[in-house]
Order: structure tokens, then sequence, then C-alpha cells
């Protein structure tokens, strides 16, 4: 008897500390993912707002269970966070957010700088790439975008050959013939007396190069370091 009288005690606090561990969840929450700031809101009323990069990026509901928080009704455990108090923690995607907006460090690239043709040469793997303005962590990424491999990039003189973008869809080549001018590498294709495509290889302040395709009014800037310094955990 005495047995059951102190499960039942137990089952009572357990039951009594939920709303107090709920309450201590529910707020504000900062993190980073895929090298982006992330905003978390959990809201008293179990809903939840997501903003990425400054950008609303969806809302639900949410719920603690078994010290894990769980979003939409999800059952999987994998997919929530784990909260200890102080942080809540997915570790399937490496996230961690705290209470501490400053604690979040984003992503920076250099400026451009101007470099001897020869500075370009040789064997680049892609790092970071941009989204909206913000540098995002290619590798922690590619497999949400079902990616099988980095894109790479092999610069032989001013011949530029890259892979896993899709480049050659646009140019029916794998490999362009650039120009160096200005300390850059550029390549220009041109429908009629307007230009269609703009691809520039532009080195930066940092060691990394940034490889800037531009359609019409549309550009998308890659980031990539020597594929010797590749293996190297990005900062």
């Amino acid at each position: 008897m005495k047995k059951i009288i102190a499960l039942l005690l137990a089952l009572m606090m357990a039951c009594m500390m939920l709303p107090a561990l709920a309450e201590e969840v529910t707020g504000d929450w900062y993190g980073i993912l895929f090298g982006m700031p992330v905003q978390l809101v959990l809201n008293a009323d179990n809903t939840y707002s997501l903003i990425i990069a400054g950008e609303s990026a969806g809302d639900g509901t949410w719920a603690l269970k078994d010290g894990v928080v769980m979003m939409d009704e999800d059952e999987d455990p994998a997919n929530g966070f784990a909260f200890d108090g102080e942080t809540l923690t997915n570790e399937a995607n490496a996230v961690t957010f705290t209470r501490n907006a400053e604690d979040i460090v984003v992503i920076t690239v250099g400026a451009p700088a101007a470099a001897a043709l020869e500075d370009y040469a040789g064997e680049w793997v892609c790092r970071y790439f941009e989204v909206n303005g913000q540098v995002v962590d290619i590798e922690q990424a590619k497999d949400m975008m079902g990616m099988n491999n980095l894109p790479a990039m092999v610069i032989e003189g001013s011949s530029m050959r890259v892979t896993e973008i899709g480049l050659e869809a646009l140019t029916d080549s794998d490999t362009l013939e650039m120009e160096y001018k200005d300390g850059a590498l550029v390549y220009e294709l041109s429908l009629g007396d307007s230009p269609f495509l703009t691809v520039t290889v532009q080195m930066l302040d940092d060691g990394l190069a940034n490889l800037c395709m531009q359609v019409g009014d549309d550009a998308m800037n890659l980031y990539f370091v020597p594929a010797a310094a590749a293996e190297t955990p990005a900062a």
C-alpha cells in the first residue's frame, strides 16, 4: 500500500510540474539554422511563430511532451527540441536555441578584392551560398536541397568549369571561356543586344572566391574555398 501511495504522490507531483515547465519554455528563443538567424516564439496559448533571417517562415501549434517541444502534433521526438531549462536543442539538425539573441553569430563574407589571374587557378569547393542577402552554410543545407555533392569549380587560365549548379543548361557547355578584367573573371552571354547571362568570379579579401551568376535582374551568389581548405570546418 505504501508503494502505491508513493507512486500516486509521484504522479501527482509530475502533473503539477507540467504547467510550470510549459510556462518556462514559453517566450522568444534564438538560434542558427543553416547559418541563418532564427527566432522561435512559443506563445502561452500553445501557438508558435518562426522567423528566419527576419522573414516569417510559418506558424502553428506546439506542445511540451516528456521534456521535448513538439511542433504541429508531430509524435517523433527526433523532430522536436529537447528542453533542459535553458536551451532548446534538435540534435538531428544541429540547432540549439537560447534566450539570448546576442549569442547568435551569422556568417559573413569578405569584400571584393582584385587578384592576379594565377590566383584563381585550381580547384575550389563551395562553402556558402546567398539567399535573400543572407549567407548560408551549404554543407548543412545540401540534404534539404536534395544535393548529393557540393558544387565544385575548376579554373585553368581563363577557363572555368563548375558542377552541380546546372550552368551548362544555360550555356550548352560545362566549361566557360572567361575574360580576365579588372582583377576578376567575367563571362557574358547576350540575346540580341541585351545581356542574358553574366557570370563573374571575384576574389574576396578573406580568401573566398565569389561566383555570381546573373540572369536578367536575378542573381545567385556562391562562395568557394580552395579544395585544399575544404576539409577545414566552416567558421
